[in-house]
This record gives structure tokens, sequence and C-alpha cells, in this order.
């Protein structure tokens, strides 16, 4: 018993430094969805990683960052930049992200 709720501190530690503290979930990865405001979310842009790793392309461009905090910053293949913040009340993360250019896209990760 006592080793059951020991590993499952170590788990919501590791949730939480990650930026998901409210919630566990036993995924390595999350799918991350970006859409235009008013749009409905589509196919996966791309993953955002247990550990905080972010690695999604929208319109033609990768962009790579780390989530730290419920914020997510990230640097664009072509040079521009994407930083997103979110909520995580349950098993679905929803947020907006601000694109270098002055975008602002709706996103969200299950």
């Amino acid at each position: 018993m006592i080793k059951l709720f020991g590993t499952g501190l170590l788990a919501l530690a590791a949730a939480a430094l990650s930026g998901c503290a409210g919630s566990y979930t036993s995924k390595d990865f999350y799918s991350v969805y970006l859409a235009q405001p008013n749009s409905q979310f589509s196919a996966s842009n791309g993953t955002l990683s247990r550990g905080g790793q972010l690695d999604v392309t929208y319109k033609g461009e990768r962009f790579t960052g780390q989530n730290a905090n419920n914020k997510i910053t990230a640097k664009g293949s072509k040079g521009n930049s994407l930083t997103c913040s979110y909520t995580m009340p349950g098993s679905v993360a929803t947020g907006t992200c601000q694109l270098s250019g002055g975008t602002t896209l709706n996103m969200k990760f299950d």
C-alpha cells in the first residue's frame, strides 16, 4: 500500500513539473490541435510529451519548444515564434497561442 502511494505521488510530481499539476495521466504524448478563432479543431498538429516537449506544425512551419507552468514557448523552423498559455481542469487542456506575426490561435491537447 505504501509503495503504491509513493508511486502515485511520483507520478503527480512529474505531472506538476510538466505543467499539468491538476491532472494525472499515463499518456507519454498528448495530441495538440491548433485552429483559427471561430473554427473547428480538425487533425492533430503535433504532440506535447509528458516531459513538456512541444513538436507541432502549423501552416508549413514546424515549432519546437518547452512547456513550463502552463505556458509553452516554441521557435519555428522559419524564424517565427509561438507562445501558448492554457488551463487543464480535466483531461483536456484548452488555451490560446500567439504567433510572432500577431495571429491568435485556439489550442487544445488531450
